[in-house]
């Protein structure tokens, strides 16, 4: 089963993918939130590409864990989501995954440019990673 990742942003969408076993994400790619039908559609051919029956969104709760203005903007995009049939889609608290995006492009020495452009797929693939290694845990404790 693979699982989407998305960092929902303003102008980007950062998009990761697990691989077919839930263990590790990769980055994919960022499409640009001109216009939503667009970028849900990028993100319905890419449901259909990799077979995807799971979506992972970042929720960016404010520090007091309340829903502010950007996690009602990023749940307006979510709702429309909702007609990707056979998907579930699963909230994930994406509180300071850009700052960690960001502080790994620096230590990696990417130049300020290009972090830029690499930051939203990165913070994708920090949630996508954070939510896999949780149900990983939780299967181990099963077991």
């Amino acid at each position: 089963m693979r699982i989407l990742g998305l960092d929902i942003g303003e102008r980007r969408i950062g998009i990761a993918l697990s691989d077919e076993r839930g263990i590790i994400a990769r980055g994919l790619e960022t499409i640009m939130r001109d216009n939503d039908l667009i970028a849900v559609n990028e993100i319905y051919k890419l449901v259909e590409k990799y077979n995807v029956e799971k979506i992972v969104y970042g929720m960016p709760f404010d520090k007091d864990g309340k829903i502010g203005k950007q996690g009602e903007e990023t749940l307006s995009f979510v709702s429309k989501l909702n007609s990707l049939k056979g998907v579930e889609l699963v909230q994930w608290d994406e509180r300071f995954s850009t700052k960690e995006a960001t502080r790994a492009l620096i230590e990696g020495n990417v130049r300020r440019k290009k972090r830029k452009a690499l930051k939203d797929k990165v913070s994708a693939v920090i949630i996508l990673q954070a939510y896999l290694d949780s149900i990983g845990t939780l299967g181990k404790r099963e077991k």
